[in-house]
């Protein structure tokens, strides 16, 4: 499998959220997205509003709360730059974010899934014959005067896939006052960089 990186920033309540205007200002912003589906759904504000997939290295889905796009590594050292455009697109359209969030997800090698299976066997709650693991806890990193989350997650799924899939789930509380602007974007992501690479180096 290999590693990517969703992007997910939350809408500001009572944002006018337009899905044909959305689409076409991304395709024009973000020209290797392909072509979109445009939904009208109806009721859950969880729901697609607008979908790009053709681009298995960007895909991006718009719902009436949030927009996300999952990147692979060939964006990787763009995603400051990225994350800024996104911004910048909807600032066009008068449409603010209240919450940042990146998840990354890493696939480290089967020696790895091990070392890490062993040390959870050493506690002495879990039981010795367990065939899969879906360990997950929260903590709360710095970033200047601001606490930022941070899920964790450790993951086994042999049906798909045999590596140890480690995931990042790094992301601001709401407020409707952020500014995204791209200092705090890089400090941002340096943090969460530094922090996975550390967890990481089992």
């Amino acid at each position: 499998m290999n590693d990517c990186r969703e992007i997910v920033l939350y809408f500001n309540n009572g944002s006018k959220l337009v899905p044909v205007d959305i689409a076409k200002s991304l395709s024009d912003r973000f020209k290797d997205l392909g072509n979109p589906l445009v939904l009208n759904p109806e009721g859950s504000s969880i729901q697609p509003l607008v979908v790009f997939r053709e681009n298995a290295s960007m895909m991006i889905t718009m719902t009436q709360m949030t927009i996300n796009m999952i990147i692979d590594g060939t964006y990787f050292d763009k995603m400051d730059t990225i994350i800024f455009d996104l911004v910048d697109l909807f600032n066009d359209m008068d449409i603010k974010f209240t919450k940042l969030g990146i998840v990354y997800s890493i696939f480290l090698s089967g020696k790895h899934k091990e070392l890490v299976r062993e040390k959870l066997l050493d506690s002495s709650i879990i039981p010795n014959d367990i065939l899969e693991f879906n360990v997950a806890f929260y903590r709360q990193l710095g970033l200047k005067k601001e606490k930022i989350n941070c899920w964790e997650r450790l993951i086994t799924n042999t049906e798909k896939f045999d590596d140890l899939l480690v995931q990042f789930d790094i992301n601001t509380d709401t407020n409707p006052d952020r500014d995204i602007n791209m200092k705090f974007i890089r400090e941002f992501i340096k943090l969460a960089d530094e922090y996975s690479e550390e967890r990481i180096d089992f």
